[in-house]
């Protein structure tokens, strides 16, 4: 299930709100309903705006075009959604389509192309969208199912790791009573992944209940692997440098601070890149668009950083 909060500005009259796969052979089941935020007007009032479903090959002829008018020509099929002044949400409006010969993108985006709404009244409050998708009765579009599965199976790996990992830091600990180890980091970023993993497969229990999981335990998931990451990369560039291998002991504890706040920045910046155009149209992985090929040059330069340590 998706939710958004928008408002038509400008000259844009249509917004693209989500995208969805439906697995070949299944029947895709679409689900939308609106409201304004806050009541406006005079109760009675009511505006008319446009929802309308685009299969994948349909969908690049839209984007080519620069009239709403002529981006309503391409649609599947869609429905005259009636924004009702009271702010209640209006009928549930649904369609229904099957996926032949090969599995189907579906784009869902909204219009006003006559300029009912905050094109005619900018004052109007922000219209509220509720969309439920299903493939084939599940809330998973097809490129994410079974994920759940592979997640609960990911999580006792990494379970399995935390565990020998940390059984291996003890026996070392007691033979060497030193606590410099690359092992101790490991722990670190092993315990990270995990409850990284854990909350992935919470929100996703949750996403195949109601259709939305739960989007907070999302984020802190990909916080949590992206410290995992620091974690990992630092200690590989604390290895290259020479740790473990032509030294033991940590004197000169500076340069691995300025090495972890390094590593740190980089990582914030990617993690902030991931965000950016999260959910848009043109986007199916966190290495697509501009923002991608920032977050592969980051990448190079931390491979670059320890290549020439281990030079």
């Amino acid at each position: 299930m998706t939710k958004k909060k928008l408002k038509f500005t400008g000259k844009n009259k249509f917004k693209f709100l989500t995208k969805f796969a439906i697995g070949e052979g299944k029947g895709g089941t679409f689900s939308v309903k609106g409201r304004l935020v806050s009541p406006f007007n005079n109760p009675g009032d009511e505006f008319k705006i446009d929802v309308m479903f685009f299969e994948d090959d349909r969908w690049e002829h839209t984007l080519n075009t620069d009239e709403c008018v002529q981006k309503r020509q391409f649609k599947n099929f869609k429905s005259d959604m009636i924004i009702r002044g009271d702010a209640q949400w209006s009928q549930d409006y649904k369609q229904f389509a099957l996926a032949k010969g090969r599995t189907r993108l579906w784009y869902v985006a909204i219009a006003d192309c006559e300029g009912f709404t905050h094109l005619n009244t900018p004052s109007m409050p922000k219209i509220e969208i509720e969309i439920e998708i299903l493939n084939g009765g599940s809330h998973f579009s097809e490129e994410e199912a079974g994920l759940p599965t592979i997640n609960c199976i990911l999580l006792v790996l990494l379970l399995c790791i935390f565990m020998k990992s940390t059984i291996s830091f003890f026996h070392q600990f007691k033979r060497e009573k030193s606590y410099e180890s690359p092992l101790l980091i490991l722990i670190v970023a092993a315990s990270s992944d995990l409850f990284c993993v854990f909350l992935t497969v919470v929100h996703m229990f949750g996403q195949s209940y109601d259709g939305q999981g739960f989007y907070v335990l999302s984020i802190f998931s990909r916080l949590s692997y992206i410290f995992a990451q620091v974690c990992m990369v630092w200690m590989l560039l604390m290895i290259g440098y020479g740790w473990t291998i032509s030294y033991k002991s940590v004197d000169e504890k500076d340069i691995y601070i300025i090495m972890m706040l390094f590593v740190l920045m980089v990582h914030m910046m990617i993690t902030a890149l991931t965000f950016v155009d999260d959910d848009e149209h043109h986007k199916y992985h966190d290495f697509s668009g501009v923002q991608g090929i920032i977050i592969v040059i980051l990448r190079l330069i931390l491979l670059s950083a320890f290549l020439y340590g281990a030079w």
